[in-house]
């Protein structure tokens, strides 16, 4: 329905985004080699292209975190004030969104206390940096207070959700420690399997089973066709200064002898009536 694709389409939107506080971050610390390799390796994260696929706060929590980082690291580096204070606007926006990230509050504090100029203003920079970056989460424990009695009852509530969760584990298994024998083999290997080229290795082995078994060929097919854009090695023979595929449309003259190249054309069907490049982008 369309709230659903309203949400995952922000996701996708500002996980997308993502990369640009990354490859400033990046690129103030270690160059723009670094930060180019940082930003294609975001993308191909698997947890981030799941995060940034799903009606969730993931994607939006890890782009607020970005930004502050982002203003953390630049106001370290150029003992300046103000990114500093962007850095705890965005912390404040990333607290709103995910409860994991209040711990950074008091950690960033710390670099700020430490990292400054000297005492004196890293200690200042530091309080301000602290009242700005705390303002959502005492107001978000006013008001849960105020309405139930409990500053920290979201939290109690998940905490308690999860013990919950985690007996009837315990009472459908034969024991907690066949629990945590299956939890500590089970979740590392979903992440394995996940952010690991294995994903990669799965997800081809069920496409040749689907095509086998003829089910989703159209979208096996939309996931091939693009590498006919890609190098391969052809037959072909050198004419008035072009390379041409030899095929059933470009015949041989008197004396032409077809040699493997490895090669590629402008777009699909170009073979029929246009020269080839050199070229080794055999992928991505």
């Amino acid at each position: 329905n369309e709230p659903v694709w309203v949400s995952r389409l922000s996701s996708v939107f500002v996980g997308t985004l993502a990369v640009i506080p990354l490859y400033r971050t990046t690129l103030r610390a270690f160059g723009s080699r670094a930060a180019i390799v940082s930003c294609l390796a975001l993308a191909f994260w698997g947890m981030h292209i799941q995060s940034s696929t799903t009606a969730g706060s993931e994607a939006l929590g890890m782009f607020l975190f970005a930004c502050s980082i982002d203003g953390l690291s630049q106001g370290l580096m150029e003992h300046r004030t103000s990114p500093l204070i962007w850095s705890a606007v965005f912390l404040n926006g990333a607290c709103a969104v995910r409860y994991d990230v209040w711990m950074y509050v008091p950690l960033f504090f710390l670099a700020i206390a430490l990292g400054g100029r000297d005492k004196i203003s890293g200690g200042t920079q530091a309080v301000l940096f602290g009242l700005v970056a705390s303002l959502f989460p005492v107001l978000w424990m006013e008001g849960n207070e105020k309405a139930m009695g409990d500053p920290l009852y979201p939290i109690h509530f998940i905490s308690d959700f999860h013990a919950k969760w985690t007996q009837w584990g315990i009472d459908h298994w034969p024991g907690e420690r066949k629990l945590r024998e299956w939890g500590s083999i089970f979740w590392p290997g979903t992440a394995w399997v996940t952010l690991t080229p294995l994903l990669g290795t799965l997800a081809f082995l069920g496409m040749f089973w689907s095509y086998r078994n003829k089910k989703e060929r159209a979208l096996i097919w939309m996931a091939i066709i693009p590498s006919l854009y890609f190098t391969h090695e052809r037959p072909c023979v050198s004419r008035d200064g072009m390379l041409l595929a030899h095929s059933d449309c470009v015949g041989l003259l008197p004396g032409e002898v077809p040699e493997p190249r490895r090669v590629r054309f402008r777009t699909i069907g170009d073979m029929t009536c246009t020269g080839a490049v050199e070229s080794e982008a055999s992928n991505l």
